[in-house]
């Protein structure tokens, strides 16, 4: 269900906050039909809404790209408390440096060796990833794959990139917005099972 209407049409007073929640992506247009992106027409209208008429926007999303792109500070929540408030830049800092994402065999044998690197800021695996933040990522790639050789871990995939807000919501909570919308999405499975047994 996608709920775009009520940020499209002018407010009919002039309210000093917004309160709304984006229910879910916006289907992407079609590009050869040279037609705007209705989700980034949404987010022009939430900036401008917020810049021209000073009008302040409160935004709930599990969407960690529109909140970096939307926000001017962001709350991460967790069950119901505030775990970190600021800019997205600042949270952004907090996990400093690069993340260098490995996939690999045998993560937990490669995970442990990392951790022992006095180069290594902090080691988060998550399946058959390993995300590791350290500084001058694109330094680091040749050491995490010489300790891997050396373990005889085989590494499918070695991504490098800088930290994200999802990244902070992983720090802070220990398990990413994907795992937190598959449980939410299972818990319902579950009771709609229930109620079908009944």
């Amino acid at each position: 269900m996608y709920e775009a209407s009520s940020y499209l049409e002018p407010p009919l007073h002039a309210p000093g906050v917004v309160l709304d929640e984006l229910i879910g992506p916006l289907p992407q247009a079609n590009k050869s039909q040279n037609l705007l992106d209705p989700r980034r027409a949404i987010w022009g209208y939430i900036l401008a809404l917020n810049r021209r008429e000073e009008v302040t926007v409160f935004l709930t999303t599990h969407y960690m790209e529109e909140a970096d792109y939307l926000s001017h500070r962001v709350a991460i929540i967790d069950r119901g408390r505030i775990l970190a408030v600021d800019e997205p830049r600042n949270l952004k800092d907090m996990i400093g440096g690069d993340v260098v994402i490995v996939s690999c065999s045998d993560p937990g044998p490669l995970a442990e060796e990392l951790m022992r690197q006095d180069w290594v800021r902090e080691v988060k695996t998550r399946g058959s990833e390993i995300s590791v933040y350290v500084d001058r990522g694109e330094k680091k790639i040749p050491e995490i794959v010489m300790i891997a050789e050396k373990l005889g871990v085989a590494v499918d995939s070695i991504l490098l990139r800088e930290p994200t807000l999802e990244d902070v919501y992983l720090k802070f909570t220990g398990r990413s917005i994907r795992e937190e919308i598959a449980d939410a999405v299972e818990k319902m499975r579950n009771i709609a099972r229930r109620r079908m047994r009944r």
